[in-house]
This record gives structure tokens, C-alpha cells and sequence, in this order.
């Protein structure tokens, strides 16, 4: 429910912004485009963005690691002891539950795709 009226919120602010519309990607450096996609995801409740989702919780920005939670609540149902605004230490042992996680979920194979997704989180400023 508070995701609804938040990627509400967001969809007002980018209709009403007089600046260039940023594209949504989940790998983009810029924060804005990488909500953007958190909020497109949540929407459409796709399972597929699941491990990026995990991987920007690790992320430097806090709206971002906020966004991610959310939608991976609306998505799973669940936010795994997560708290975005935590300190690190705290954020990183949630993280690695949401990881195990998936390498159950996923079976051996899935895992292993996942664990060659989660460099992109570096590669962005998290992690």
C-alpha cells in the first residue's frame, strides 16, 4: 500500500519536473534512473529483478536501498529483517540473508547466475 502511493508520488514529481525524463535501469550510476526501475519492477511484481533488487541494497544511496525493500516486500511479501537506514554492518547481515535466500530459491545453477549479478552492485558505487 505505502509502495502505491509512493511510485504515485514519484510519477507527479517526474510529470511535473521541467528536466529531461530519466530512463529507468536497474545498472544506471544515476540513482534517480536506478528508483525508476525499482518502481517499474514493484509494479509489475517481476520476479526476474529480484536478484538486482537484492543487490541494490547494498547500494550507497538510501532512497535507493529504500526503494529496492519495498519492492521486494510487494514482490516476496517479506523484507527479511531488512531496515535501509541501519548501519552497515546491520544492512550487510540482512543482505546476506536475502542472498541465502535466493541460493535456495534459486537451486545451484540460479545461485550462480546471481552470484556473477552481484558485481554489477560494485560497479554502481554499492556494495
Amino acid at each position: 500500500m505505502v509502495f502505491k502511493y509512493m511510485s504515485a508520488g514519484m510519477l507527479g514529481l517526474a510529470v511535473c519536473s521541467c528536466s529531461p525524463v530519466i530512463q529507468p535501469s536497474l545498472n544506471s550510476s544515476d540513482p534517480q534512473a536506478r528508483i525508476n526501475a525499482v518502481i517499474e519492477a514493484a509494479e509489475r511484481q517481476d520476479e526476474a529483478a529480484v536478484p538486482h533488487l537484492v543487490d541494490l541494497l547494498d547500494d550507497d544511496d538510501a532512497a535507493v536501498r529504500l526503494f529496492a525493500v519495498l519492492a521486494l516486500e510487494k514482490i516476496t511479501g517479506t523484507r527479511r529483517g531488512y531496515d535501509y537506514a541501519a548501519p552497515a554492518w546491520e544492512r550487510g547481515a540482512a543482505v546476506q540473508r536475502w542472498r541465502e535466500w535466493l541460493r535456495e530459491t534459486a537451486g545451484p545453477e540460479g545461485a550462480e547466475d546471481w552470484a556473477t549479478q552481484t558485481g554489477e552492485a560494485a560497479a554502481r558505487g554499492g556494495g
